[in-house]
C-alpha cells in the first residue's frame, strides 16, 4: 500500500512537469520581449488550475470515494448534464494536441541544434534537409524503442513508471538548480 502512495506522489509531481523547462528558453528571448513573462504566467496558471480542480473534486466526492473514481474531474463535470461538459474530452483533446505539437516541435528543434553542435556544423546555415534527417532519426529511434521495449507489458509498465519518476524529479530539480545557481552567483 505504501508503494502505491509513493507512485501517486510521483504521478502528481510528474503531471506538473514539463513547463519548467521553458526557463531554459530565457537566453534566446530578448530582454525587452515579454514572452518569457507570459510563459511564466501560463505555467503558474496551469498549477493553480490543477490545484483548484483537485480541491473541487476532493470536496465534491470526498476522500473515500475520490480514490475509487478513475477520472474524478470528468465525472464531476458530467454531473452538470450540459452538452458542453459531456463533450469536455473532445475540447480538452484539442488543447492537449496543441501542447503536444508545440512540445514535439521544440524537441525536434533542440535535437537538430544539438546534432549541429555535436557534429561541429554550427558555422553552416540550417537547412530543411538536416531537420528532416533529424526527424527521420527520431522516428527510427521511436520504432526501435517500441519494438524492443514497449511490446511486453512488464517492460511497458517499468518504462511508464520511469517516465513518471523522471518527470517528477525534473519538476523538483530544475527550480532547485536555478535557485542554487542564483545563490552561487549572488544575484
Amino acid at each position: 500500500m505504501e508503494s502505491r502512495k509513493l507512485e501517486g506522489f510521483f504521478l502528481i509531481l510528474s503531471s506538473y512537469s514539463g513547463p519548467e523547462f521553458l526557463v531554459f528558453l530565457g537566453p534566446w528571448l530578448k530582454t525587452n520581449n515579454k514572452t518569457f513573462r507570459y510563459l511564466s504566467y501560463g505555467n503558474a496558471l496551469t498549477v493553480v488550475e490543477y490545484v483548484f480542480l483537485f480541491i473541487a473534486s476532493l470536496l465534491y466526492f470526498g476522500s473515500n470515494y475520490l480514490s475509487k473514481s478513475q477520472y474524478p474531474i470528468i465525472n464531476m463535470a458530467r454531473y452538470f448534464q450540459n452538452p458542453v461538459f459531456e463533450r469536455i474530452d473532445m475540447i480538452m483533446l484539442s488543447f492537449e494536441l496543441f501542447n503536444l505539437v508545440f512540445a514535439v516541435s521544440l524537441f525536434l528543434l533542440l535535437f537538430y541544434g544539438a546534432s549541429k553542435i555535436a557534429f561541429g556544423k554550427m558555422s553552416k546555415p540550417s537547412s530543411g534537409k538536416g531537420l528532416l534527417f533529424s526527424v527521420f532519426l527520431i522516428f527510427i529511434g521511436m520504432v526501435l524503442l517500441n519494438e524492443l521495449f514497449w511490446k511486453p507489458w512488464e517492460k511497458q509498465n517499468f518504462l511508464l513508471n520511469l517516465q513518471i519518476i523522471a518527470g517528477s524529479l525534473s519538476y523538483f530539480l530544475v527550480p532547485l538548480v536555478i535557485v542554487l545557481v542564483m545563490k552561487k552567483k549572488g544575484g
